[in-house]
């Protein structure tokens, strides 16, 4: 059959599975989203500040009718209202100052309104700036504690955008919508009787909008079986044949198909099919979809792929083993510190996981800065976790290639991460402290600043604290396992998902592998394998049983290891979060998710899909209770993979054990005191 009547044959077959015309509908949709500014109060205490909230405007949307930004502060009520000020910008442009005020200062509320011109496509700028000045004497707002403005974290970024006409080339949008206060906005569906090709092409999907939305929480909803006419925009995965009206079709084999159709109907969504003949072409589908660069040269809403295409997934700077690393190895260019005075700057530094780096490390900070500084005045301060380490001047010996080497203190090595802040004084002997005196003013710290880990302890256990990073120390890219059970239900493959986004905003690009039902003689060599399991599934868990920290009993409660000296009320247990050396391989790490009952693995995605609330998971063992809350359990290293005691295991049979133990050592006391009463009479 010729490529033509293959296509002929695949477009006729797409038109049965979505009726109507499959071409995106002539027309625009007004897009409103009220976005938050910050996460956490910013705090303002320096005759000058800054504080910047960065968002990005697609090629297909434009700014309409209304943007505006709404501030909530508060300031000190010692502030000089006539020399104090706060000012917003659109990508450098001034559109908005006011003078603080008497009336402000507990609840300040200001409205701002954007002119659309201003907005660009691509990534847009909001900066907010503030001057402050307590009319003291000269210079002490420097380091006055009463000069201080707050911005709330109740401020928000209100956006009015017409987006054009979706299409396959517009993908992920409107799928995923990085304007939205939700960014996910779509229901994926699998059909019934799912099979394992069609569960790794969403998870690898998945993993591909971790990467692209790497800061936001991404709550994915999977549903299996009849697609819902209405309800919002929806994702189809599988295999074409899978599908009502597709089962008996007779079509080339290895061909992938990416179908989309936007509904002109008020209410109803737009769909992606994400298909092929076969695992294969499902693969070339979805790998497709995974480079922004070939979709964006989609031209319709069809696509048939018969070549295989790698996916494109970005991979961001990791840090392995012991090394160096530049700042410009973790992403990082030239940092300017501008303005006279304080001025500082932080980076953070997540340690590799399961091994401390060795007493020999240390940073090499790199920099320069303007002869104009006073050298008597001036200097740089290293703080890490803010303890101060070293510092130096800013004199005439390193004005052009200054280097500070300053040793990584003992007691943070072996901290999760370091939050290394370079602060510079750049003082310059001035008349008055109320310009910035940038020009001559200035400090850099140069993207050659290198962090060096030493060699140094490799820790063999595995705990919960980055879950749902898998890997060992220095991989990036891995093979892992998701172990589900034989009929994955829409708890069970919605937690998948946001585990695979999960691991892909912190960085892991893993090649999934998936197995469904009991059979572990596909788990020896597939990297660390990751469980979902409810707690009646029997057969499943007892592959684990004797390796995990806690698993279910035959009376409805649970087992558990020695170091774990207590579960809370079973009554209020959701799910158990667990991980252990893996039976199949003891250089792996198992992780088990265990569902209590059918609605409790929701909890689990419930926490996971909230950054604030995952960083609690800790341990060996981490308890989700009903209510959400969370409580850990760790053991020492020797405590995690050995079995659990006898006593914990069957505690009758344990005491019968102690009690022969004391009385075999009677018998033998006994008869030693015996034979030795003897020897002496002899």
């Amino acid at each position: 059959m010729s490529k033509k009547l293959i296509l002929m044959a695949l477009w006729s077959l797409l038109l049965i599975l979505f009726p109507g015309t499959v071409r995106a509908v002539e027309s625009q949709r007004l897009q409103i989203s009220n976005l938050s500014l910050f996460s956490s109060e910013q705090v303002f205490k320096a005759p000058f500040n800054h504080a910047s909230f960065y968002f990005t405007l697609q090629p297909f949307s434009q700014a309409d009718k209304h943007c505006f930004l709404d501030l909530v502060y508060t300031h000190s009520d010692i502030l000089d209202y006539e020399a104090s000020n706060i000012t917003v910008h659109i990508n450098g442009i001034p559109v908005g100052s006011r003078h603080f005020s008497n009336e402000d200062k507990e609840n300040g509320s200001w409205r701002v309104d954007l002119p659309i011109h201003n907005f660009v496509h691509g990534i847009n700028r909001i900066e907010i700036a503030t001057k402050q000045s307590t009319n003291g004497s000269r210079c002490q707002d420097i380091d006055n504690e009463g000069n201080w403005v707050v911005l709330s974290p109740r401020s928000n970024l209100h956006l009015e955008l017409l987006t054009g006409p979706t299409s396959l080339s517009t993908y992920p949008y409107p799928f995923l919508d990085p304007i939205s206060v939700q960014p996910i906005q779509s229901i994926w569906y699998l059909p019934n009787n799912t099979t394992v090709s069609n569960i790794e092409a969403m998870l690898e999907t998945a993993s591909d909008w971790g990467v692209k939305q790497r800061y936001r929480s991404l709550k994915f909803q999977v549903k299996v079986g009849k697609v819902n006419a209405d309800g919002g925009n929806k994702i189809l995965f599988g295999q074409l044949k899978e599908w009502p009206g597709m089962e008996n079709t007779d079509l080339p084999s290895e061909v992938g198909i990416l179908s989309f159709k936007q509904y002109d109907q008020e209410g109803d969504g737009d769909t992606l099919l994400i298909s092929g003949t076969d695992p294969v072409g499902l693969f070339k589908a979805t790998s497709t979809l995974s480079s922004p660069e070939t979709v964006q040269q989609i031209k319709g809403n069809s696509l048939f792929v018969q070549d295989t295409l790698a996916p494109t997934l970005p991979r961001n700077n990791s840090v392995g083993l012991a090394g160096a690393y530049t700042l410009s190895d973790l992403g990082y260019s030239d940092i300017a510190l501008t303005g006279i005075f304080h001025q500082d700057t932080s980076i953070v530094f997540n340690r590799p996981l399961n091994w401390r780096p060795g007493d020999a490390s240390y940073i090499d900070v790199h920099f320069r800065h303007s002869a104009q500084l006073d050298p008597t005045k001036s200097a740089l301060t290293v703080y890490i976790n803010e303890i101060p380490v070293k510092n130096t001047p800013l004199d005439t010996n390193n004005i052009d290639h200054g280097i500070l080497h300053v040793k990584i203190p003992e007691s943070e090595l072996n901290k999760s991460f370091w939050t290394i802040r370079f602060a510079f004084m750049n003082y310059i002997d001035v008349d008055g402290c109320q310009n910035r005196y940038d020009e001559v003013a200035w400090s850099v710290l140069n993207k050659e600043t290198e962090i060096y880990l030493a060699p140094g302890e490799y820790n063999s256990s595995w705990e919960l604290r980055e879950f749902p990073i898998l890997s060992n120390p220095g991989e990036s890219t891995i093979k892992a396992t998701m172990w589900l059970s034989e009929s994955p239900d829409s708890e069970e493959l919605t937690l998948a998902t946001i585990i695979a986004a999960r691991a892909a905003q912190k960085g892991q690009i893993i090649d999934w592998n998936v197995v469904m039902g009991s059979e572990t003689d596909q788990l020896a060599d597939k990297g660390p394998v990751v469980m979902l399991v409810y707690k009646h599934e029997k057969e499943r868990l007892d592959a684990l049983r004797g390796y995990l920290p806690a698993w279910p009993d035959h009376d409805g409660g649970y087992e558990v290891a020695p170091f774990v000296s207590f579960i809370p009320d079973e009554n209020n247990i959701a799910a158990l979060i667990e991980v252990s050396s893996s039976p199949w391989n003891k250089q792996q790490a198992v992780y088990v998710v265990l569902g209590t009952n059918t609605d409790s693995l929701g909890k689990v995605s419930e926490v996971l899909s909230n950054s604030t609330i995952a960083e609690k998971l800790s341990g060996q063992l981490s308890i989700i209770s009903n209510d959400g809350s969370i409580t850990s359990l760790t053991s020492s290293r020797d405590a995690l993979i050995g079995k659990p005691g006898i006593i914990k295991r069957k505690p009758v049979l344990g005491y019968v054990m102690i009690v022969g133990v004391v009385l075999l050592l009677m018998i033998g006391s006994l008869w030693i005191i015996r034979k030795r009463d003897r020897g002496s009479k002899g």
